[in-house]
């Protein structure tokens, strides 16, 4: 029997893991396309806490798609599921070692982080979790601390250059990555403000926008390796704290790890369910594992196919699943009120 853990030490641990794509990816991102992918995802997010009210509680995403699409649909959604967030921990792995662009992190940042993982996931999930929890207390005030003295850097002539709608398609790419709480649903105890939590999410990738398309403007934020990063190293504090960029670093790596655990451990709930396996952390620590020769290939995917691969597994398919499996349950509840002769409503 696993343990369990509380909802918003789950959110808590999945907003940290979100820290680093936020300000790796959003930073390219003009500020007003932010915004707009957040409003439509806030929405989704607050459709799809209504759809998982609805079904039958205690069961993750990967319990869900039999139900949804059938058995042989759903075993091979789950094979899809569990390559997708080998694809992600691999990518994660990889690019932690651009936390410190200005050294040379590979492997030496990778490995580490991965031996840790296997570690960690072997510990299950709710250790995992309240680590995450932790680490998103450093993340949030360091971030505000970033925030707070960057902002009166900002040239505001800068925000006023357009970008394309690719930079809205971008965003939602990195705003569904928070539905991986769907994986651990069966772990669950009490409850979370949904919309508090993604609302902070979307106000922190409109903040981390400004600040670096404000500071570097459109062209030489997209044009750079680490706009973010870059924005930091002219950041000082009240003229006394230089080379700030070293606490981002160390926040970049731990948000990373944190990613990198709940990737492993999304992957082996769905290989648990795919092949019946009975316990789960030692599948979790030989995924951690299989990552080790992942990075130096699979790590080094484009961004497109996470790009696309994330609005697939993280954004349509789970609301699809929720909704199918809504949609069954208020029919077979309408079926037994017709059986027994009452109302269906």
């Amino acid at each position: 029997m696993h343990e369990p853990c509380y909802v918003r030490q789950l959110y808590g641990a999945v907003m940290a893991a979100c820290f680093a794509p936020v300000a790796v990816y959003c930073a390219r991102l003009d500020a007003r396309w932010i915004l707009a992918a957040g409003i439509l995802v806030w929405g989704y997010y607050l459709y799809m806490w209504y759809l998982a009210r609805q079904v039958s509680s205690g069961e993750n995403l990967p319990g869900l798609l039999p139900q949804a699409f059938g058995t042989l649909a759903g075993r091979i959604l789950q094979g899809f599921y569990a390559v997708w967030f080998f694809l992600l921990a691999c990518f994660a792995a990889n690019q932690s070692a651009s936390a410190f662009p200005r050294g040379r992190g590979f492997p030496f940042i990778p490995v580490v982080l991965i031996l840790l993982a296997v570690w960690a996931v072997g510990k299950g999930v709710a250790v995992v979790v309240r680590c995450g929890s932790i680490v998103f207390c450093f993340l949030t005030a360091t971030f505000l601390l970033t925030m707070s003295f960057g902002f009166p850097e900002i040239r505001w002539e800068y925000l006023g250059q357009a970008a394309g709608a690719s930079d809205g398609v971008a965003a939602l790419a990195v705003f569904f990555l928070p539905s991986l709480v769907l994986q651990f649903r069966d772990n669950l105890r009490g409850q979370a403000a949904t919309g508090i939590w993604t609302m902070g999410l979307i106000l922190l990738a409109v903040a981390v926008g400004l600040l670096t398309i404000g500071t570097l403007g459109q062209a030489q934020a997209k044009a750079v390796d680490s706009p973010f990063y870059l924005v930091v190293e002219g950041i000082s504090i009240f003229g006394v704290m230089e080379r700030f960029e070293a606490l981002i670093s160390a926040a970049l790596t731990t948000s990373y790890f944190i990613f990198l655990c709940l990737a492993c451990l999304s992957c082996a709930q769905n290989l648990k369910k795919l092949f019946g396996f009975s316990k789960l952390q030692p599948i979790a620590q030989a995924v951690a594992g299989a990552i080790l020769l992942g990075i130096w290939g699979i790590g080094r995917l484009q961004t497109p196919v996470l790009l696309w691969g994330s609005l697939l597994f993280c954004g349509m398919l789970p609301e699809l699943t929720l909704g199918i499996v809504w949609v069954k349950f208020r029919r077979k509840k309408a079926q037994k009120g017709i059986d027994k002769g009452g109302s269906i409503w």
